[in-house]
């Protein structure tokens, strides 16, 4: 019995190192390689039940499937990456739209009011926070002459 468990175990560990190598050089797909390790914990399981003599057998192969390289876990990884990249991404996209909107809106009452804007300015302007631009927006009506800006930066 001793040499059938030694068998097996060699057997097992033999064919998940197969498994993996074949999913890592992309000859089998990962529907494939789900299949295939269902039908090796079967085995396992068959051999568990029919000789329960060895049951430090079954710690061991659970410990060396575990240690293997599992596809699902690093693909469900890279797809949870790029959707939380993708949220980023329109989240950032939507704030600076918004900032650039009311930067547009401001340089365009400026300059109905005192004409051309000063490059200085726009440039300075462009590297406020949001709750600076948007109180020189609200106090654009106030502003009597263009240098007052100033006192915003």
């Amino acid at each position: 019995m001793l040499k059938l468990y030694h068998e097996m175990r060699n057997l097992i560990e033999k064919t998940l190192e197969a498994i993996d190598k074949a999913y890592i050089d992309g000859k089998i797909e990962l529907g494939d390689y789900d299949e295939m390790s269902i039908v090796i914990e079967n085995i396992n399981s068959y051999f568990i039940n029919n000789y329960d003599k060895f049951s430090e057998f079954e710690l061991e192969v659970q410990e060396m499937v575990k240690s293997f390289y599992d596809p699902r876990i690093e693909e469900k990884g890279k797809i949870e990456g790029k959707i939380e990249g993708k949220i980023e991404g329109k989240i950032e996209g939507k704030i600076e739209g918004k900032i650039e909107g009311k930067i547009d809106i401001l340089l365009k009452l400026l300059a109905k009011k005192f004409g051309e804007v000063p490059e200085a300015y726009i440039e300075r302007l462009k590297k406020l926070p949001e709750d600076v631009i948007d109180k020189v927006n609200l106090d654009v009506l106030e502003i009597k002459d263009i240098k007052e800006i100033e006192k915003y930066f």
